[in-house]
């Protein structure tokens, strides 16, 4: 089965992710997130790879730890070749300047609570609506 969602994200985040991994999951969103689907013995760089081609949407979770995450980078860079829908979630205050520059044109959700981000994706993306889009994302710049 192919996974909806990849949520990308810095290990230093975990305890934030975890909690919107759990919340997303909860309202049926179909989620792959590295902490729950590495499995030892397997490359990591190969597992990650595979996920985010099954995926068709990618969550980055940007915030002061992710601008400087390698993997985050190469992540997105993967989601940018496959031509996947990235959803930045802005968790923390990050200056504008900070973010990587094939996301600055995004609209985003900016949302320090993991459990209302994780709502505001998931009627974003059950919604499938501009409505939807537009009520849920605010602007970077805002």
């Amino acid at each position: 089965m192919k996974n909806q969602v990849f949520i990308s994200s810095a290990i230093e985040d975990a305890e934030w992710v975890s909690l919107f991994f759990d919340k997303l999951t909860q309202t049926g969103v179909d989620v792959w997130f590295a902490t729950r689907d590495i499995v030892p013995g397997i490359s990591i760089v190969e597992l990650m790879e595979k996920a985010l081609r099954e995926s068709n949407i990618m969550v980055v979770v940007i915030s002061k730890n992710s601008i400087t995450s390698q993997w985050v980078f190469f992540e997105i860079g993967v989601a940018i070749a496959d031509e996947k829908r990235i959803i930045p979630v802005i968790i923390d205050d990050v200056p504008y300047e900070s973010f990587p520059v094939r996301l600055k044109p995004a609209a985003c959700f900016h949302e320090k609570s993991p459990v209302e981000a994780a709502i505001k994706v998931a009627n974003f993306l059950q919604s499938g609506s501009k409505a939807g889009h537009l009520q849920a994302i605010s602007s970077l710049s805002g």
